[in-house]
């Protein structure tokens, strides 16, 4: 089993936002595994979770982890060697070593449809950051501290004791910040 961080940083077309591929190949997968994997080595990477408390999730003790959204994962290939190996005299099943004119197609196909369709989703529906900012809420809470009530391409309505205070525009600073 790996879980690797992919080469290359996607920007959205829509509003230039960035995000971090990760691949992640194992023989079979739990019900949400992965996206329970996504959300800790993203609470690893921010400091909000250590490393000895990553790994004790590793031991047999039951701890309880966040899932991540669904929204981004998708089957990317299948992998057969298994199968080939237990049926030898069965043409192998190999469609991730040859690089082919199909594979090539592929990878062109996945990166200006799938992926660009994934971004173009996530400027308009804010799932990740909404789920990033109520995360935040989880493991930095502070008695008096503000709960994340909305999260739109215009900010962030925040509430507390009753009263909800709209935010700044991260979507737009952000967008400042890469282009200057």
């Amino acid at each position: 089993m790996s879980f690797d961080v992919l080469p290359n940083v996607f920007s959205s077309r829509a509003d230039g936002m960035e995000w971090i591929g990760v691949a992640v190949t194992g023989q079979s997968f739990l019900l949400n595994q992965i996206r329970k994997m996504v959300s800790v080595a993203f609470d690893v990477t921010r400091g909000a979770i250590t490393n000895d408390k990553m790994l004790q999730l590793f031991s047999d003790d039951k701890l309880k982890t966040s899932i991540a959204p669904a929204q981004g994962l998708f089957l990317d290939m299948s992998f057969f060697e298994r199968y080939s190996e237990k049926n030898p005299h069965i043409t192998a099943l190999d469609w991730h070593n040859n690089e082919t004119d199909a594979k090539a197609r592929w990878a062109d196909f996945k990166e200006e449809f799938i992926i660009q369709h994934m971004l173009e989703e996530e400027s308009k529906e804010f799932n990740f950051l909404k789920y990033i900012y109520e995360h935040d809420a989880c493991f930095f809470k502070e008695p008096d501290a503000y709960q994340v009530k909305q999260v739109e391409s215009d900010g962030i309505t925040y509430a507390r004791d009753g009263e909800e205070v709209k935010g700044k525009n991260i979507f737009e600073s952000n967008k400042k910040q890469r282009t200057a």
